[in-house]
């Protein structure tokens, strides 16, 4: 059965604002002749808890807020990145924060993530196996509560990643340079993607947004798009532009499955490091890895000018440290939250 963690806070007066735009700067170890590429950092979204999450979840609970709510009631695996970004903003609004968690697999930074969350006043319903989520959602619920799906799946949250792509090509033409070629981003609820692509469509579809897959589902680019769509006609915008934006799903860098690393990844890994980029093995690893086979694919290659290639970074830049003083353990957590780590 869910165990319950406890939730015990106060608004936070002091919680700061998102920081945007977020830095844009060439990684210009990676250039060649006929590649450029770039790196969007969204990992320093935010001085407390940065990651790609910020600017979707920080809209939602702003929402959840106005319309009166006193909780809000999210999903996402164990150490979930969504889930502690939801927590953190919910508390400085004075709101409080439940999830139904499913299980992944362990990974120190993925227990770390989920200790941080509790640590903020997380109230978490352990679903394992997958099948349990509905119970423990019917466990979880209250009244009045606001729903916020699975990665803040929706068109209000991704919507800030359409207003996120006409921030990126702000940038660039304020350094002199053209629209890029392609955004690679990783794709796992596809929230992220969706409103790149909805912003590549408002903008007129020349940047291809190039999404990796970190999970496998067969139906991602009709998600992606449809999303996409939802978040033209919320913004009032002519849904069908979606029909014309350039959308490539890359499926083969998911390795055995969602939150195991691949040699490519771990390779990825150990690449950034040596940029100052740091990733981890879910989401960026596995997309920097795919930007690194492209760069890679291009070289010798002829062409009149460099592809121009952004990598977009998801992965807070902020250490979990603070976030961990106080904390539970990984032996003080309820049995049923520590079985959620698959070994």
């Amino acid at each position: 059965m869910p165990e319950r963690s406890p939730c015990n806070f106060g608004p936070d007066l002091s919680f700061p604002e998102p920081s945007y735009p977020t830095p844009l700067r060439r990684l210009d170890e990676l250039c060649h002749r006929s590649a450029q590429v770039w790196l969007k950092d969204d990992g320093q979204t935010h001085a407390a808890y940065g990651g790609n999450k910020v600017r979707q979840v920080s809209a939602l609970v702003r929402a959840a807020a106005e319309r009166g709510a006193r909780r809000v009631l999210t999903f996402g695996a164990a150490g979930s990145h969504h889930v502690l970004t939801t927590t953190l903003f919910a508390r400085a609004r004075g709101l409080g924060c439940a999830a139904v968690l499913m299980p992944q697999p362990k990974s120190e930074h993925a227990v770390n993530t989920l200790r941080a969350a509790l640590g903020a006043g997380l109230d978490a319903f352990a679903a394992a196996p997958e099948v349990l989520v509905p119970l423990a959602f019917l466990r979880a619920f209250r009244a009045g509560d606001a729903v916020i799906a699975p990665g803040g799946f929706g068109a209000r949250g991704a919507t800030a990643y359409a207003d996120a792509f006409a921030e990126l090509l702000m940038q660039f033409r304020a350094l002199g340079e053209e629209a890029p070629d392609c955004v690679v981003v990783p794709l796992g609820t596809g929230g992220t993607a969706a409103g790149l692509l909805a912003g590549a469509a408002v903008a007129g579809g020349e940047t291809a947004v190039v999404a990796v897959g970190v999970l496998r589902n067969p139906l991602s680019g009709v998600m992606v798009r449809g999303l996409a769509a939802a978040v033209l006609r919320h913004r009032g915008e002519d849904a069908g532009r979606v029909v014309h934006a350039k959308l490539r799903i890359e499926r083969g860098f998911v390795g055995e499955g969602y939150g195991l690393s691949t040699a490519a990844g771990d390779a990825a890994l150990a690449r950034a490091a040596e940029l100052g980029v740091e990733l981890d093995p879910t989401y960026t690893a596995k997309t920097f890895a795919c930007v690194l086979e492209l760069v890679e694919r291009l070289r010798g290659t002829r062409r009149a000018r460099p592809l121009r290639i952004v990598y977009w970074h998801t992965l807070s830049a902020v250490s979990l440290d603070a976030l961990l003083v106080g904390a539970p353990s990984f032996a003080e957590l309820p049995r049923a939250l520590r079985r959620l780590f698959v070994e």
